[in-house]
Formats: C-alpha cells, sequence, structure tokens
C-alpha cells in the first residue's frame, strides 16, 4: 500500500482550487493568435473586495455551460440504460438541472461579475500601430504583473496582504480608465 505525500495533497488542492476558482484568484485572462499572426489579450480582474465564495461562483458561471454539456452527455447515455427511456427524456432532465444551477449562480455571482474590470487590447500581424502596439505591452504587462504574484503568493514568497495591494492597485487602475 502506497502512502500518500503531502505533495500529491499540494497537488490535488491545486487543481481543486483551479476548478472552483480558476488558475487566478484575481480573475482570468484570455490570449488568442488570429489570421496573418495579429494578437490579442483580454484581461478581466474581479473586485479584490469580493468573497472567495463569490469569486468561486463567477468562475464557476464562466465554466458552467461547458460542465452543463459534458454532464449531459455523461449522464443521458447511463440513464436511457438504467431506466430505458429515450435519449432525449434522459438529456432533458440533467440539461434543465444544470441550467437551473447556471442561472442560480449568475445571480449569486452578479455583485463581482457586475464590478469586474476589463482591458483588451489587439496587435496586427502585419502592420504595426504604436498606440495598437503599446496597448497590447501595456495590457501583457499587467497580466505578467499579476501571473508573478500568483506565483509568488502560492510559493510563500509574498504575504496575501502584498498579493491583494497589487490586486487592488491593478484593479484601480483599470476601473478609473476610460473604456
Amino acid at each position: 500500500m502506497s502512502r500518500v505525500q503531502p505533495s500529491d495533497l499540494l497537488s490535488s488542492r491545486s487543481w481543486l482550487r483551479w476548478i472552483f476558482e480558476g488558475r487566478y484568484r484575481w480573475g482570468y485572462v484570455s490570449t488568442s493568435t488570429g489570421r496573418y499572426g495579429s494578437e490579442s489579450i483580454h484581461l478581466s480582474l474581479y473586485p479584490p473586495e469580493s468573497s472567495r465564495v463569490l469569486r468561486r461562483c463567477a468562475h464557476l458561471t464562466r465554466t458552467w455551460p461547458r460542465f452543463t454539456v459534458v454532464g449531459t452527455a455523461v449522464t443521458a447515455p447511463s440513464a436511457v440504460i438504467i431506466a430505458d427511456i429515450s435519449l432525449i427524456v434522459a438529456g432533458a432532465g440533467p440539461l434543465i438541472l444544470l441550467m437551473f444551477v447556471w442561472v442560480a449562480l449568475t445571480r449569486i455571482s452578479a455583485p463581482v461579475t457586475g464590478h469586474t474590470a476589463f482591458i483588451s487590447a489587439r496587435r496586427s500581424g502585419i502592420g504595426s500601430d504604436i498606440e495598437d502596439d503599446f496597448r497590447y505591452s501595456f495590457v501583457r504587462g499587467l497580466f505578467i504583473e499579476l501571473h508573478m504574484v500568483e506565483q509568488q503568493l502560492e510559493s510563500g514568497e509574498i504575504s496575501w496582504d502584498e498579493y491583494q495591494q497589487v490586486w487592488s492597485t491593478t484593479f484601480a487602475e483599470l476601473s478609473s480608465q476610460d473604456p
């Protein structure tokens, strides 16, 4: 019989945190590369004063549609086999239930999602526009700073207060900008 190592528990705790909170406690980032090498980045910061539970609900609200598809796809065939009902009826039950949960999560997380700060930038891969390049570099710099602070918190290099200070400063900066 093998013993559970502390690193295994840490790893499973990290995965659970990622499932419920996402990769970052402060919000989320999305990057993409488009046709002809254009790049875009979208950064979303949750309000720093929001509770952990509400941030978790906001993250689950964003990811719930994927969970609904997977949950329905997994449970419907099992229900067909067990209950001897049609696939449509077997899929409708879990789908409706999971959609109600999504609506509830959306309502619960409204205080966080309604005050989330957003910033995005795009730069062309073909022609250079100084303003677009500057904005892209600015947003990417914010993301790198927040990513590094998240890693420092996870490794114990900084305290929660230091982490939240960077998060609060960045949030205030984004909130004060014009969209």
